[in-house]
């Protein structure tokens, strides 16, 4: 079977927040529980946007 990422949520990370868990944290607490994580963040922007995969089966839809 193949594998393919599903986008599960997007999740707009303050830098304010950064003082109760950083980033890494949360991208490391994620990918301990199987998620993958992208991580975008425009230079000057006062956030991280990481967007959530979910790793699944590949199922041909029906047309």
């Amino acid at each position: 079977m193949v594998k393919t990422i599903k986008l599960i949520g997007i999740l707009e990370y303050m830098d304010a927040i950064e003082e109760v868990m950083s980033v890494e944290e949360y991208i490391e607490k994620a990918t301990e529980k199987g998620y993958k994580v992208g991580v975008e963040r425009m230079p000057g922007d006062t956030m991280t946007t990481m967007k959530i995969y979910k790793e699944t089966d590949y199922k041909k839809e029906e047309r």
